[in-house]
C-alpha cells in the first residue's frame, strides 16, 4: 500500500467524524434554542389567557380553547424537529 493511500484514508476517516461531531453539536445546541422558543411562546399564551376578562371566559368553551393551545404548541416542536 502507498504511503498516499493510506494518508488519503486517515483524511477521509477524520473528516467523517469532524462532520458527525459537528452535525451532533449543532443538533445539541438547536434543540435548545427550539424548545426555549416553544416554552416562550406557550407562556406567552397562557399569560394572555389568564389576563382577558371574566366575561371571555364565561362565554367561552375553554376546555377547547386549551387543546388548541396545546396542539399548536405540539404542532411547534413538530416544525422544530423537522427544521434541526
Amino acid at each position: 500500500m502507498s504511503p498516499s493511500l493510506v494518508l488519503m484514508g486517515i483524511l477521509d476517516g477524520t473528516a467523517r467524524i469532524g462532520a458527525t461531531l459537528f452535525g451532533e453539536l449543532l443538533s445539541a445546541v438547536f434543540a435548545n434554542i427550539g424548545q426555549r422558543a416553544i416554552r416562550k411562546v406557550a407562556r406567552e399564551t397562557f399569560e394572555h389567557l389568564l389576563n382577558l376578562n371574566l366575561k371571555f371566559h364565561l362565554s367561552r368553551q375553554t376546555g377547547a380553547l386549551t387543546r388548541a393551545i396545546d396542539r399548536g404548541t405540539k404542532c411547534a416542536q413538530l416544525f422544530v424537529c423537522l427544521e434541526f
